[in-house]
Order: structure tokens, then C-alpha cells, then sequence
């Protein structure tokens, strides 16, 4: 499901500033790909909870209370956008709530309200929600041995007081636990199209399809973005000499000595739902994975198209 944010951070006013010299290098030619929009917009500062921003508290929606909370979440914000229909149960909850490997966060403010949420949804036997409008793209990445998680079911509540503090904490926690715990390559995301300048001068994201009508938000367009994590972990140990990356989020992400720890604590708060639980939510419970189809992916794409994924 394409990703809701506040559109006061995919809408900024644009702001020219001094030419800079790049590096040379994998990660410079990375930047210069989307140095223009870069380049034409305002910082983006994200305020410390010590300086008067609101505290937050993410941690992952295991049990089954949390998981309610978060799919209602995401009912309320995408209803208001018209990108769910009404619905009795007031819930957003999809088939990949079943399988084993999901992984939902849910951030509360400091009264306990819920304020955030994000999932994953993991590459394995299972479709990846995406696949459904992007299949052939889906299945050229995967051909080409990358292994993908998919952001999806983003939502922040506009007035939680701090949504730019918030959208990091939810974007780094999830990028540890796809990168550390769960071994991925690369982010995949379907997002509106008006929000994804946001997502590329903010989060690097590339554009990896394009724009088409997505039925399940009533029809809203899509665009798939893709993320290279290996470009995302450079950044995060480049941030604090690099101007130009300043201008993105990457800055206020944990440093890479501190992702081990929270990969182990969010490894350690996952759970799978049980059978009941699963029946709860109207869901039938999905086994833990125990392949992948990228090798019959792989005899299924055309020659060229082989060729363009492994490249």
C-alpha cells in the first residue's frame, strides 16, 4: 500500500544554494543522480526531544493489542486521504499480516496515543504486495539476487508534533532491522506520486517503475521507489563530513556501532502471530518461509531482462 506522510514534507518551497563539488566515487554518482532536486530545496531538520520536539516511543507491534493499534492507525489517516474504503472494522489488514516474517513498528507520543506506524513485508515464497501493479520490476530485481523488503502501511499522524522526528526513528528502525536482522539488499515502496520528490532528496530513493493506478487505495496512483541499503549504511558513516548528505535524513540515524544493539532488541520483540490471533483479524496463518523463487524467477524472465538485473 503506497506510503502516507504529511504533506508538509513532500510540498517545500525551493531554495537555490551554492554549487558543490562531488567526489568521484560510487556514492558521489548516487548524490549527483538526484543532486538537481537536491540542490533546489530546504533543509531538513529534525528536531531533538531535548529542545522541545515531542517524545517518542517506537517499539515492534507484537502482540496482538499493538497490532491493533497500528492497523487502526493506518484506517483512520488513509480514510481521511480516500485511500480506503469504509469499513466495520476500522482496520487496514492485509493478507502479508499472516506471514511469519512481517514486521510492524508502532510509535506512541508521550501520552500513549498512537502516533506511527510502518511494516515490512519480507521477500520469500509469498508475493510481495508491490509485485501486484510491479511484477516484471519486482522480478528483475529478485532475479538479479537482491533480496527485498517492502515499506509499506507508512502512516504519521499530522499532529503529532514532530512527524520529521518521528518518520526517522520509524525509517532507521526499519532499515536495522531489514539490514541487520533480516539480511536485505534493498527497499522497496510504493508511494504517491507527489510524495516521491520527498523520498529522493530526503532518503535517496531511486524510481524503479512507473506511475499507475493502485486499486488498493481506490484507485490512487502509485510509483514504485527502490533503495539501495548498502548505499543507505555509507551514507549514515559519510553524514557528518558530507554537505550535501547533511540535506538529507541520514544524519539522524544511529551510528552503525549502535545498529547492532537494536537489531537485538528488535529482533527480540518480534513475534509471529499465533493461529487465534490470526482467526481474529479474519487472516489465515502463513508458515515461516523456507525458500525463495528467485531460481525459477530467474527462468521465467526474458534473456535481456536477466542480463539488466544482474548488471
Amino acid at each position: 500500500m503506497p506510503a502516507l506522510e504529511n504533506d508538509t514534507l513532500a510540498q517545500r518551497e525551493a531554495r537555490p544554494v551554492p554549487e558543490r563539488t562531488v567526489r568521484a566515487s560510487a556514492l558521489s554518482q548516487a548524490l549527483r543522480a538526484i543532486r538537481d532536486e537536491l540542490v533546489r530545496t530546504d533543509p531538513l531538520p529534525v528536531p531533538e526531544a531535548q529542545n522541545g520536539a515531542r517524545r517518542f516511543t517506537v517499539r515492534v507491534a507484537g502482540d496482538l493489542s499493538s497490532r491493533l493499534r497500528a492497523y487502526r492507525l493506518a484506517y483512520a489517516l488513509y480514510r481521511q486521504k480516500g485511500y480506503v474504503a469504509e469499513d466495520q472494522r476500522a482496520m487496514v489488514v492485509e493478507p502479508y499480516d499472516a506471514q511469519a516474517q512481517t514486521f510492524t513498528l508502532l510509535a506512541e507520543d508521550e501520552g500513549g496515543r498512537a502516533v506511527g506506524t510502518v511494516s515490512l513485508v519480507f521477500d520469500s515464497d509469498a508475493r510481495l504486495p508491490c509485485a501486484d501493479l510491479y511484477g516484471e520490476e519486482v522480478a528483475t530485481m529478485q532475479a538479479g539476487g537482491r533480496r527485498l523488503a517492502e515499506v509499506t502501511r507508512l502512516a504519521v499522524a499530522p499532529d503529532c508534533g514532530g512527524e520529521k522526528q518521528l518518520l526517522v526513528r520509524l525509517f532507521n528502525l526499519a532499515y536495522v532491522y531489514a539490514r541487520r536482522v533480516m539480511g536485505c539488499t534493498d527497499f522497496v515502496i510504493e508511494v504517491n506520486p507527489r510524495h516521491a520528490p520527498f523520498y529522493r532528496r530526503a532518503l535517496l530513493f531511486e524510481a524503479a517503475g512507473t506511475q499507475r493506478p493502485c486499486p488498493r487505495v481506490n484507485g490512487a496512483p502509485a510509483l514504485l521507489l527502490r533503495l539501495d541499503l548498502d548505499l543507505g549504511e555509507e551514507l549514515v558513516a559519510c553524514a557528518p563530513n558530507d554537505p550535501l548528505i547533511a540535506r538529507t535524513l541520514y544524519p539522524y540515524f544511529q551510528e552503525g556501532r549502535l545498529e547492532e544493539e537494536l537489531a537485538r532488541r528488535l529482533k527480540a520483540q518480534q513475534r509471529t502471530l499465533t493461529a487465534d490471533e490470526a482467526a481474529r483479524l479474519g487472516l489465515a496463518l502463513r508458515p515461516e518461509p523456507v525458500s525463495n523463487k528467485r531460481v525459477a524467477l530467474r527462468s521465467l524472465l526474458p534473456e535481456k531482462a536477466t542480463e539488466r538485473g544482474a548488471g
